[in-house]
């Protein structure tokens, strides 16, 4: 029996490395979305508690430009502040978003900007 929860707690720790490396992606402008219909369970199933599958919500919100979605894992996020065990976990996961958000909005601006430019160039 030792051996099967092994492999649960292992699954759980390899989906939360996709999600992981999903996050990163989207930060640096590589997004694919997850098809993996075992993943996409555990997101579903996972979104109202765990930070990184909240965290990952938001930052492929941001990335795909859904402001509605991204406020509603957001508020999600904020929710648990209060009666979350693991205080410094919350804490380093609102930095993640928080750097998603800065950076994904930088990445927003520097296109906006070359678009100017190249309108500019253009007259």
């Amino acid at each position: 029996m030792t051996s099967v929860a092994m492999d649960g707690k292992r699954k759980k720790s390899l989906k939360s490395r996709l999600l992981d490396q999903k996050y990163l992606d989207c930060l640096n402008g590589r997004f694919e979305d997850i098809t993996d219909k075992k993943t996409l369970k555990y997101i579903e199933g996972s979104r109202k508690s765990t930070l990184s599958v909240i965290r990952y919500l938001y930052a492929r919100a941001l990335y795909l430009k859904d402001e509605k979605e991204a406020d509603k894992n957001l508020q999600v996020f904020a929710s648990l502040q209060k009666d979350y065990p693991f205080q410094g976990e919350y804490q380093s996961e609102k930095e993640f978003m928080e750097r998603a958000e800065a950076k994904l909005q930088k990445a927003k601006s520097r296109k906006r900007s070359t678009k100017r430019t190249d309108d500019t160039i253009d007259m």
